[in-house]
């Protein structure tokens, strides 16, 4: 839960075990997995919640990579399913 009692998701990698490797921090504010390749997660996310940005998460454990401009709030489709 975050500091305002809502529940907190967050992206994790896993193997063939149970045990997995968070990829996003705490706080994070992700919202939704709109995809993935073998390089990373396509996922929209904001701590704040009036906004919403697009992200890349790197599977190798690298920094999350915005993908947006932060001024306003965005969202994205995968090709496939763009309206």
């Amino acid at each position: 839960m975050d500091d305002r009692g809502q529940r907190e998701w967050q992206l994790e990698l896993r193997g063939r075990t149970a045990h997995g490797r968070a990829l996003t921090p705490p706080g994070f504010g992700l919202r939704e997995l709109l995809g993935a390749d073998a390089r990373g997660a396509i996922v929209e996310a904001s701590a704040e919640p009036t906004m919403q940005d697009v992200w890349r998460i790197p599977l190798d454990g690298g920094p999350p990579v915005r993908l947006s401009d932060a001024t306003a709030s965005r969202t994205a489709w995968p090709a496939t399913a763009a309206p």
